[in-house]
């Protein structure tokens, strides 16, 4: 999806959310204010205006918001390294030049070899990832699932760009590293949105 593309739909959704909002606030306040919903808390109340600025640092503090940072980081790594462009090219049998098939070998290496520490760590009797009664999920491993796929992705990416010679300095390494933070970017208003009104709705009515 192009980036001008994904912006138009993030914002459509955003207003959608920012509506909802405003439209709970108001409901809030009605029913509170009223006696047939004498268990609805009202946002415009000194309590809510209290919690609302309260914990807003607090309900944006959820462990999807590190998952969207690592993912947007593998999939800047992704889309910049130029490994899915290889792919295709293998896919649609186009020749690519010896460099970058070199490249794409050793990065498949870097990734079959980091898949193996994985398994060894979760597949293995007593492994040091699984849970203490030998269970995979929940685990420490299915904690740390969208971390590892992440990291995984990253550094296969990564090494592939360093190999092809995308990657030669320091800035290069840093941009191809953030880049996928400025292209998701819509994504991350599009969280803080979310996660404001999906607090606020709890609030109100629980």
């Amino acid at each position: 999806m192009r980036k001008e593309r994904l912006e138009t739909i993030a914002g459509r959704i955003a207003v959608i959310l920012i509506a909802l909002q405003l439209i709970l606030i108001l409901l809030s306040w009605i029913l509170d204010a009223s006696s047939s919903a004498p268990t609805v808390n009202s946002l415009l109340s000194e309590e809510g205006t209290r919690w609302f600025i309260g914990h807003f640092t607090t309900f944006l503090a959820n462990p999807v918001l590190i998952w969207l940072l690592l993912l947007s980081i593998a999939w800047g790594t992704y889309r910049e390294s130029g490994i899915g462009d290889m792919m295709q090219m293998i896919i649609k049998g186009k020749k690519a030049s010896y460099r970058q098939r070199f490249s794409f070998r050793v990065s498949m290496i870097i990734c079959f070899f980091l898949i193996v520490v994985v398994i060894l760590l979760t597949a293995i009797p007593h492994a040091i990832l699984l849970s203490s009664t030998g269970s995979l999920f929940p685990s420490s491993f299915s904690a740390a699932i969208v971390p590892i796929i992440a990291f995984i992705i990253t550094a296969v990416s990564v090494s592939f760009a360093i190999m092809v010679g995308k990657v030669k300095t320091v800035g290069e390494f840093m941009h191809i590293l953030t880049s996928g933070i400025e292209y998701t970017l819509p994504l991350w208003v599009l969280y803080i949105l979310f996660m404001q009104f999906f607090q606020s709705l709890r609030f109100v009515f629980m």
